[in-house]
């Protein structure tokens, strides 16, 4: 299965839209390089015109409530130490103000 379609399945089961995962990430912060998190990524990312590095599998699995790595798991690790450490760091950098549109 595609991990676009395996989102697009989480979304339906919690009965979530696109734009509400969108509107949660940039809520908690969880942007690469502070840019905001836009619409047609997340509907690129399900229709598979887009892949996921592990960074953003984490943010999605935050962003989601899932248990932690379970869609990194899927993506697969970075290869390097650094890499695992910036993917530690990600739920460390989570915003408590709200996002405003």
């Amino acid at each position: 299965m595609h991990i676009g379609t395996y989102i697009e399945l989480i979304l339906i089961k919690k009965n979530m839209t696109q734009q509400a995962l969108v509107d949660r990430l940039n809520e908690l912060g969880l942007t690469n390089n502070n840019e905001i998190v836009r619409k047609h990524t997340i509907s690129d990312i399900v229709n598979g015109k887009l892949t996921i590095s592990p960074f953003m599998a984490r943010r999605l699995e935050i962003a989601l409530d899932m248990p932690k790595y379970s869609i990194v798991n899927l993506i697969g690790l970075p290869k390097t130490e650094i890499g695992i450490k910036k993917l530690e760091e990600i739920e460390g950098k989570i915003m408590r103000i709200p996002y405003k549109k």
